[in-house]
């Protein structure tokens, strides 16, 4: 989350992390995980905001 939230102010829809591609799509499932996550009651701690989602 943090890595596509820092491309996204360099103006980028895509970043490279730890050797995968990432884009919006891949962000989307991570948040509706994490929200899933959270609302079974798990702590996910705090994540980046990614704005164009």
């Amino acid at each position: 989350m943090q890595a596509m939230a820092d491309a996204e102010k360099a103006g980028k829809a895509a970043v490279t992390y730890d050797g995968m591609m990432i884009d919006y799509a891949h962000v989307r499932n991570a948040l509706e995980l994490l929200q899933q996550a959270e609302s079974f009651g798990i702590e996910v701690g705090e994540y980046a905001d990614v704005k164009a989602l």
